[in-house]
């Protein structure tokens, strides 16, 4: 008891402070031998353990027994008179967590002592699953936006080579032939096949990257696209922005005006709706982005586990995730959707 309290006198006053009283990091005290004699409210608060326990059963007792070989790793790099290992604990209700477990040796009035801290790294390891699985799922976005407009090229391209090389071919048949007048049809036939596909290849560089977003910025590029989306489809679109000139960065506006393509492009497919109402807003915090439609609705559980097929709800949930933000979705059978995207805003209001 005598080094307990010799320990405790200088965890109050000496360099050990500030690790003690530390809320992040649990501190053990013990001796090279292996035995505990003080632990650190930390350190009881993370294994569910009183200060006696954890003395009681020593650092054996505290690690997973998978990982028991840790032990022996550590004892061997405690030799030069410090360690540091990741390793897995227990806790009192039998949780494991990962954790960074440091290790030194140092001497006092009553010859040598250990400190051990013990940090649970478990936020971390989640925060490193999610930017794998995120990753791996814009991977398959990017890869499914390559397979797309690779299809639309090949079909426009394949369809503009066919039907110029058919007009082509006539207009020569009909010049060597003197027909005239069927030879300048089949040329005005060429034009038309030839105009259409530009117009078609100019809406898939619209659809990569809207020249207006970056010539006008987001609001000016989103009514452009509504007009184009609304003379080709009967789709009734009402567009509303809220913004007050706010400053929006380039990242923000381009997962904003990719996020509003999609919603939008998901009630003209799957909502059998009249009408859409997207509206832009923003508060102190977030910018906020809404698109609800009068259409059908479904039931949002149903696509909870599925895989990504298609730019959809999961898509945008991942270009908002990458900005630290999130999508929202409200729907029901028969009451429409409302799919709400908010950003965190990174200037605060003057």
């Amino acid at each position: 008891m005598k080094t307990k309290s010799v320990a405790a006198a200088d965890v109050e006053h000496g360099a050990f402070r500030a690790l003690w009283e530390s809320d992040l990091i649990g501190t053990l005290f013990g001796t090279p031998d292996g035995r505990l004699f003080a632990a650190s409210p930390a350190a009881c608060r993370l294994f569910g353990k009183t200060e006696q326990d954890i003395c009681a059963i020593g650092p054996a007792g505290l690690v997973d027994f998978v990982h028991q070989s840790a032990l022996a790793r550590l004892k061997k790099r405690a030799e030069k008179g410090y360690a540091l290992v990741e390793m897995t604990f227990v806790r009192s209700d039998g949780t494991r967590f990962p954790a960074l477990f440091s290790w030194f040796a140092f001497e006092t009035v009553d010859g040598s002592q250990t400190c051990a801290l013990v940090q649970d790294i478990s936020r971390m390891k989640q925060a490193e699953e999610r930017a794998r699985v995120l990753s791996r799922q814009l991977l398959s976005v990017r890869e499914e936006e390559k397979r797309q407009l690779s299809a639309a090229l090949h079909h426009e391209i394949g369809s503009v080579s066919v039907g110029l090389s058919a007009s082509l071919l006539a207009a020569e048949e009909d010049l060597r032939e003197g027909k005239k007048r069927q030879a300048l049809a089949s040329i005005r036939e060429c034009r038309r096949v030839f105009a259409q596909a530009g117009n078609r290849l100019r809406a898939l560089a619209v659809d990569l990257r809207p020249p207006d977003l970056d010539l006008l910025g987001l609001t000016a590029a989103l009514r452009q696209h509504f007009r184009e989306l609304s003379r080709a489809s009967p789709l009734r679109i009402a567009f509303t922005d809220a913004t007050r000139g706010t400053r929006i960065s380039p990242e923000a506006q381009t997962v904003l005006f990719r996020t509003a393509q999609e919603g939008v492009n998901n009630v003209i497919r799957h909502a059998e709706a009249n009408w859409v109402r997207v509206r832009l807003s923003v508060t102190r915090q977030k910018i906020c982005l809404t698109v609800a439609d009068g259409g059908k609705g479904f039931d949002p559980r149903r696509l909870a586990g599925k895989p990504v097929r298609h730019l959809g709800l999961q898509a945008m949930q991942e270009m908002a995730a990458s900005l630290g933000g999130e999508v929202v979705v409200q729907s029901a059978k028969g009451r429409g959707t409302t799919v709400r995207i908010n950003l965190p805003r990174e200037e605060p209001e003057a």
